[in-house]
C-alpha cells in the first residue's frame, strides 16, 4: 500500500472501508449528476432539451404533495380559527353572565322593579 492509499494512524479497518464507501457512493452522484446534465443538454449545445421522464414524473408527484400539504395547512387553520372563534364567544357568554349576575345581587329588587316599570 502506497503512502497516499494508507489509512491515518489510530483507523480502524472499519472506517477505512466506511469512507471508501462514501467515496464511491459520492463518486457515483457526481457521475449519475454529470449524465444528468449531459441529457439536458442537446447535440448542438445551444438550448437545454426537456428534462428525462423519470424527473418529470418526480417533479410532479412532489407539485401535488406540495399541493395537497397546502390544503391540509389551511383546513387546520380555519379549523383552529374557528375553535378560537368559539372560545373568545363562550368567554363572552360568560363575561356577561356573570355581570348580569353580579348586578342583580347588587340590586335584588332591580330586575323586579324594572319588570314592573317602577325603575327610576
Amino acid at each position: 500500500m502506497s503512502v497516499e492509499q494508507r489509512p491515518p494512524a489510530g483507523t480502524s479497518p472499519t472506517d477505512e472501508l466506511v469512507a471508501t464507501r462514501r467515496r464511491t457512493r459520492s463518486e457515483r452522484t457526481a457521475d449519475s449528476a454529470s449524465t444528468y446534465s449531459s441529457s439536458m443538454v442537446r447535440a448542438d449545445h445551444t438550448t437545454p432539451a426537456e428534462p428525462p421522464l423519470h424527473a418529470r414524473i418526480e417533479r410532479t408527484q412532489l407539485r401535488l404533495q406540495v399541493t395537497a400539504l397546502e390544503r391540509a395547512l389551511e383546513t387546520s387553520e380555519r379549523r383552529r380559527q374557528t375553535v378560537i372563534d368559539r372560545y373568545e364567544h363562550l368567554l363572552a357568554e360568560r363575561e356577561a353572565a356573570t355581570n348580569e349576575s353580579s348586578t342583580s345581587e347588587g340590586q335584588p329588587e332591580s330586575s323586579l322593579k324594572r319588570l314592573l316599570g317602577l325603575s327610576h
